[in-house]
């Protein structure tokens, strides 16, 4: 499996797409479009050319973490 790691965030629509792939609650594209440009770092990850996780800081009023991975790519945890 060949993946590719990029230093950003992902479009507005790939990010609610994947967060509904991963069973987390849906963000509208009004509030993602909103949001993802305040994120202070971000990282996306592909297997060919799709999102199937990201990671990223976001900045509020305390920084939080967010995170979500496709079910399908899971088994890859901890295998370096």
């Amino acid at each position: 499996m060949t993946f590719k790691i990029e230093e950003k965030v992902p479009c507005p629509e790939e990010y609610c797409d994947l967060r509904i792939a991963a069973g987390l609650s849906a963000k509208s594209l009004e509030a993602a479009t909103r949001g993802l440009p305040n994120s202070l770092y971000g990282v996306a990850i592909r297997h060919n050319e799709q999102l199937v996780a990201m990671d990223g800081w976001l900045e509020t009023e305390v920084a939080i973490l967010r995170s979500s991975m496709l079910p399908s790519i899971r088994f890859i945890k901890g295998r370096g």
